[in-house]
């Protein structure tokens, strides 16, 4: 006879009895069946008594979970109900996620969250796994990730981005859930309010150039679409920041669909820069920039010069980061050569404008030598 079987039986030796104790747990399916005939309260507190991964299982399987798994937050916290569903599957996490009262829902996804971003080995097999059940959800611990208070915060875009189920899973979300999720992984946060609150400004993540031209080689029109709700000077920095094909991209897509947010965007942008981005975009979208698309200084070696200084910085940051997010050496000379090109390609080359340039830099180099020479005599 098996011990589990014989927990509690009577046996009959003569004029005495004997009592057969079996203090081992009851198997899984007993334990079940146990909590399942109880009153919610009376199946709490025997769930309470079993040991972890005990627990694991009986909610995962117990038929009244809804009730449980909120009880559960409320009696015992949200972080052990977080630790509860760590250990499910996929499919029963998602599950027991949609059952939680939405408060309780949205502190219990900050600690799974936790436990993702602190799992480096577990936690990418596991977001593919949620990804695969319910999207939306495994956006919202992405997100979740990127405001965490117990992880230093050059370290949360970078764990956000690197669990990431490829940059795809972005585009494929519903338009508010991608700009939401797109903008806690391009954009850093700025100094704390009076009130303690942070918000993102438009300085780009160390992660968010490279995911940014990812997603543009995928499906420009639609990272175009989902950058459009941000504000104008945060889709600038973009631009600014990402190399200069991709900010064509960006643009020409801009200028076809919004051509409103075009010039606006347009309008945060350095003016060499600008230029040099509009020379070799169709002819729709340079007449729909205007005035801006014709800024020059006459002179193709200065408007180069000044175009490469507006891109120095976000090209040396490519250059000196580290794994992954470095741009390596050869693209950054292509992309110097294009910014040259770009700058230079666009110049009215008119011999009467270019005969009055010279007219001028000679009138003025006249004056101010003149001037130097009167001030060194008179002193």
């Amino acid at each position: 006879m098996d011990a589990r079987a014989a927990r509690g039986l009577q046996i009959n030796h003569g004029t005495g009895n004997s009592q057969i104790n079996n203090f081992a747990q009851p198997s899984l399916e007993d334990d079940l069946r146990n909590l399942s005939v109880r009153d919610i309260e009376s199946a709490f507190g025997e769930f309470c008594k079993r040991d972890h991964d005990r627990q694991v299982y009986l909610l995962s399987e117990y038929p009244r979970s809804e009730e449980l798994v909120n009880l559960i937050c409320a009696r015992n916290g949200h972080d052990k109900c977080a630790g509860l569903l760590y250990g499910m599957a996929a499919d029963r996490v998602m599950q027991r996620l949609g059952q939680l009262e939405s408060a309780h829902r949205t502190e219990v996804l900050k600690r799974l969250a936790f436990r993702l971003a602190t799992d480096p080995e577990r936690a990418p097999a596991r977001l593919r796994e949620y990804a695969a059940e319910n999207r939306g959800r495994t956006a919202h611990l992405l997100y979740s990730i990127t405001r965490l208070h117990d992880v230093p915060e050059r370290a949360r875009t970078f764990i956000a981005v690197s669990l990431l189920p490829g940059p795809e899973f972005v585009l494929e979300l519903p338009d508010d859930s991608a700009t939401v999720l797109l903008k806690s992984f391009l954009f850093r946060y700025g100094p704390a309010s009076a009130d303690g609150d942070r918000r993102l400004i438009p300085s780009l993540t160390r992660e968010g150039p490279l995911l940014l031209e990812q997603l543009v080689a995928l499906n420009a029109e639609r990272v175009t679409e989902l950058l459009m709700p941000l504000d104008a000077s945060m889709i600038a920095a973009c631009v600014r920041h990402v190399r200069m094909r991709f900010a064509r991209r960006i643009l020409q897509a801009a200028s076809l669909d919004f051509a409103d947010r075009y010039r606006e965007i347009l309008e945060k942008l350095p003016r060499p820069m600008t230029s040099a981005l509009l020379g070799e975009m169709t002819a729709t979208a340079r007449s729909r920039a205007g005035a801006l698309a014709g800024w020059t200084t006459g002179w193709p070696w200065i408007d180069a010069c000044l175009t490469s200084l507006t891109y120095a910085a976000p090209v040396l940051r490519r250059l000196v980061q580290r794994g992954d997010l470095r741009l390596p050496a050869a693209a950054v000379r292509q992309e110097i050569r294009e910014i040259w090109r770009a700058a230079a390609s666009h110049v009215v080359r008119d011999g009467r404008y270019y005969r009055r340039q010279r007219n001028h830099l000679a009138i003025s180099t006249v004056v101010l030598l003149t001037a130097l020479v009167a001030a060194i005599v008179l002193r």
